[in-house]
């Protein structure tokens, strides 16, 4: 939490709560975004997308680094969902630095993406 606190501007103590309740987990939660976001981070938006997550190979990064980390999906927009390193690696090739052949976790769905003011389900 020490890592994302300073990232995100919640707009009532409540917000934070409620997304307190889900992590670490699978939930990401929309936040007013500090000046510490980047913009190459939030693009056009004035928000960031925050998920804690408890995939054991995300908490060691993350601790080791003592930093957040910067992630998307493992695919392209309006497009399938990969699972497996050999269908990632085939569908973006060299164009990805490093792969980290790590287990993806047992979810099978994309995190379930909240407004953290509203509480209204993105997606």
């Amino acid at each position: 939490m020490r890592q994302v606190l300073p990232l995100i501007q919640p707009l009532a103590a409540n917000d934070l709560a409620r997304a307190l309740k889900t992590w670490p987990g699978h939930h990401t939660w929309v936040f007013p975004k500090s000046k510490l976001v980047p913009d190459w981070v939030s693009g056009k938006y004035n928000s960031v997308a925050i998920r804690v997550s408890k995939h054991p190979v995300v908490v060691q990064l993350c601790q080791k680094l003592n930093s957040a980390l910067v992630s998307t999906s493992a695919n392209i927009s309006n497009q399938s969902e990969f699972n497996s390193i050999k269908d990632i690696k085939h569908l973006f090739g060299d164009k990805i630095g490093h792969y980290l052949n790590a287990s993806t976790g047992k979810e099978i769905n994309p995190s379930t993406i909240h407004d953290a003011h509203t509480n209204t389900i993105i997606r």
